[in-house]
């Protein structure tokens, strides 16, 4: 949120502010397992989601481990974020995206098996919450609505490995295949890899400044 970076290891996150660097290792509560995904909140908690450890919230002093007794899809935690309303969701490979609830517990808002898996979920501007399946393509939830993007619907493939919305608006998404596509305003766009870039390896987007993704 203020121009932070961060760095995941196995059971390690440098978090680099201008203010100085920040560690966290397993002296912090941090399990012993690689590091997936990571978000800070408003409230300065740091969610760490990990490969095969669940997700941990690291909130001096207090240290918060969640897992799939805690509703979690399983303890591979592939994506964590959270929507205008300042719900968090956790997606995974192994089951549907969950939401952080009241009572400090990650429950199931989609219905059954509409999103099997959730390997990146994307709150956007609009409203709505996309969710990128391993398999089933990209779902996007919104007033309990739900509409599905797949590769009989214009996809390049069904797996979904990234999604990233643009300051303009437009959602990225990487496939495997490998298949970029972005969708601006309802139409689905594909592009081609330059050069030796394979988009089956692509685990994530940024924007520049100049607004380059």
């Amino acid at each position: 949120s203020d121009g932070a970076v961060g760095v995941g290891a196995r059971a390690q996150l440098t978090w680099m502010r201008a203010a100085g660097i920040e560690r966290y290792g397993a002296e912090d509560g941090l399990p012993d397992a690689h590091i997936a995904t990571f978000l800070e909140d408003p409230e300065g908690s740091l969610w760490v989601g990990t490969d095969g450890g669940g997700l941990v919230r690291l909130r001096a002093p207090r240290v918060r481990a969640y897992g799939p007794e805690h509703g979690l899809s399983g303890p591979l935690v592939t994506s964590i974020v959270q929507d205008a309303e300042g719900t968090i969701w956790a997606g995974s490979r192994l089951g549907p995206p969950v939401a952080l609830t009241s009572q400090d517990r990650f429950d199931q808002r989609l219905p059954a098996g509409l999103a099997p898996t959730a390997v990146a979920v994307l709150p956007a501007s609009t409203g709505a919450l996309w969710v990128g399946t391993a398999s089933h393509g990209l779902i996007r939830w919104q007033n309990g609505r739900a509409e599905r993007l797949d590769s009989t619907t214009g996809l390049g493939a069904n797996s979904v490995r990234a999604l990233f919305e643009a300051r303009d608006g437009v959602l990225w998404i990487a496939l495997a295949g490998p298949v970029v596509h972005r969708i601006s305003n309802g139409a689905i766009e594909t592009l081609i890899p330059d050069g030796d870039l394979d988009a089956s390896t692509i685990s994530a987007f940024a924007q520049t400044p100049d607004g380059r993704v």
